[in-house]
């Protein structure tokens, strides 16, 4: 006898808020050579950098926290659903798929940036510089901001 377990659209809202919560910490976590870059010489104060030092950690403690409900609110879906990302309600299905289709969208348009400023860096001899760890770092950090903004703002729409 198979057992399918059914989730309410509660508990998937729930277990998609968290995901999208868990991915805005690890795009914040994977674009922070970025943010590094831009502060540049203000970070080098102490208070900056405690502060900056402080927000880091904070960040990584939402990241565990909203992981552990995220591996918890998997434990009430079915398998396929969970690995497939297909929720049993529409409206939060459409949501997933729109996090989805902007996170494709905009991390499809910053490699074709990163594709044509190559030659325009070497033309006019920029300082700026990247390396392919740290553009793979800021895509990887964009793609999970670029599905959670969306996602959260909507869920964040539908209690309005």
């Amino acid at each position: 006898m198979t057992h399918t377990k059914i989730a309410t659209p509660a508990t998937e809202q729930k277990y998609l808020q968290s995901n999208a919560i868990l991915s805005v910490a690890l795009g914040i976590y994977f674009t922070a050579g970025i943010w590094e870059w831009f502060l540049g010489d203000l970070a080098q104060g102490p208070v900056i950098s405690g502060i900056v030092t402080f927000g880091a950690l904070a960040v990584l403690i939402v990241a565990l926290v909203y992981l552990s409900k995220a591996s918890n609110g998997a434990l009430s879906f079915n398998k396929k659903a969970f690995w497939l990302g297909r929720y049993e309600d529409e409206f939060l299905s459409h949501i997933n798929h729109k996090g989805y289709q902007y996170a494709f969208n905009i991390t499809a348009a910053l490699l074709l940036v990163a594709i044509f400023l190559d030659p325009w860096v070497a033309l006019f001899e920029l300082t700026v510089s990247y390396t392919p760890q740290a553009l793979a770092k800021f895509l990887i950090g964009a793609l999970f901001l670029s599905y959670a903004i969306p996602v959260l703002c909507m869920l964040r729409g539908e209690d309005e």
